[in-house]
C-alpha cells in the first residue's frame, strides 16, 4: 500500500509537472499571439496613414490644378469683358464726339453759308 501511495505521489507530481509545462506554453503563445498582433496593427497603421497620406496629397495638388485652372478661366473671361466694355465705350465716346463735331462744323458752315 505504501508502494502505491508512493506511485500516485509520484504520479500526481508528474502531472503537476506536465500542467505546469502546458499553463507555460499557452501563457507563452498568448503573450507571442499578442504581441504578433500588436505589431501587425502598428505596421497596418502606418502603411495606411502613409498611403492616405499619398492620397491626400493626390487629391490636393488636382484640386488645387482645377482650382486654378477654373479660377483663371473665369479672371480671364472677366478681364476679357471688362476691357471688352471699356473699349467699346472709349470706341463709343470717340466716335459720339467726331459725328457731334463734324455735326457741329456743318451746321455752322451752312448758317454761315446761308446768313453771309
Amino acid at each position: 500500500m505504501l508502494a502505491t501511495g508512493a506511485l500516485v505521489r509520484s504520479t500526481a507530481a508528474t502531472t503537476n509537472k506536465h500542467i505546469s509545462c502546458l499553463v507555460f506554453i499557452v501563457q507563452t503563445d498568448r503573450q507571442t499571439d499578442r504581441q504578433t498582433d500588436r505589431q501587425t496593427d502598428r505596421q497596418t497603421d502606418r502603411q495606411t496613414d502613409r498611403q492616405t497620406g499619398q492620397t491626400d496629397r493626390q487629391t490636393d495638388r488636382q484640386t488645387d490644378r482645377q482650382t486654378d485652372r477654373q479660377t483663371d478661366r473665369q479672371t480671364d473671361r472677366q478681364t476679357d469683358r471688362q476691357t471688352d466694355r471699356q473699349t467699346d465705350r472709349q470706341t463709343d465716346r470717340q466716335t459720339d464726339r467726331q459725328t457731334d463735331r463734324q455735326t457741329d462744323r456743318q451746321t455752322d458752315r451752312q448758317f454761315i453759308q446761308t446768313y453771309t
